[in-house]
């Protein structure tokens, strides 16, 4: 019951947001610059750490390379929220 208590709504992000988001998105796959990425998943903001490494646009995500366990992680690029480089 607590778990339902602290989920929360996906945000919305404004045109600039999505813009700012895509063009750090580019950059980071370019320099391969490890990132802080807050994604939304089943209620709850997540952010983690690691390195972007591929934008597949047919699927609508991207693949990245997590901080902790050094392992390839998929996720839709609609779940993405925020990113900003570490």
């Amino acid at each position: 019951m607590l778990e339902n208590q602290l989920k929360v709504e996906q945000p919305i992000l404004s045109a600039d947001q999505i813009e700012q988001t895509n063009q750090t998105l580019l950059e980071a796959i370019h320099t391969q610059k490890e990132v802080y990425f807050t994604y939304y998943k089943q209620g709850h903001c997540i952010t983690e750490t690691g390195r972007i490494e591929h934008i597949n646009v047919h699927k609508k995500c991207f693949y990245f390379i997590d901080e902790v366990f050094e392992l390839r992680n998929e996720m839709p690029l609609t779940a993405l929220i925020d990113l900003r480089f570490k």
